[in-house]
């Protein structure tokens, strides 16, 4: 779908129209989505699709073997739409068997929680913001890296809350 390499590219604007344009032109009465809306084709990869742009305009973890790193990273609020200035969501899943919950005001973090799966091993967890600027991260075992970027060791099996301040 447009909507995820609009928001893989930052571009929340053109993210929120591909998706808009999507539900508004794509999907039938029973909200699955055929090829124009009616009786035509079902198109098998845009049912999958659409839930995977939201997720992508929300938040976004690499697998952190493309990078030869032993983190996890994941880019928060990386394409936020205009329309969702204040919201949350609870029960994400990150890469590396990392759950993820978020609550935002005004399109800024307000609280991340992470929670480790109880297979996972200890890993070092960098979140990305360009939100983060100005922002005190709050939490156990919170480093700051810089303006955008934060760090947390995140246990097997460890719930961690982080709060911005």
């Amino acid at each position: 779908m447009r909507s995820v390499v609009a928001s893989s590219l930052g571009n929340s604007t053109w993210a929120t129209f591909q998706l808009r344009y999507t539900i508004w032109s794509n999907l039938a009465g029973n909200l699955l989505s055929m090829y124009s809306g009616h009786k035509a084709l079902f198109q098998f990869d845009a049912n999958g699709g659409a839930p995977a742009a939201v997720v992508n305009m929300l938040y976004r973890s690499l697998d952190s073997t493309l990078e030869f790193r032993n983190e996890t990273r994941i880019t928060i609020l990386p394409a936020l739409s205009p329309s969702w200035p204040s919201s949350s969501f609870t029960g994400g899943r990150a890469r590396d068997g990392i759950g993820i919950s978020l609550v935002w005001e005004n399109s800024v973090p307000q609280s991340i929680q992470l929670i480790a799966d109880k297979a996972v091993k200890d890993r070092t967890v960098a979140l990305i913001s360009n939100t983060f600027q100005g922002k005190r991260a709050e939490g156990a075992g919170v480093i700051q890296r810089s303006g955008t970027e934060i760090a947390v060791l995140l246990r097997r099996g460890q719930n961690l809350k982080i709060t911005f301040t």
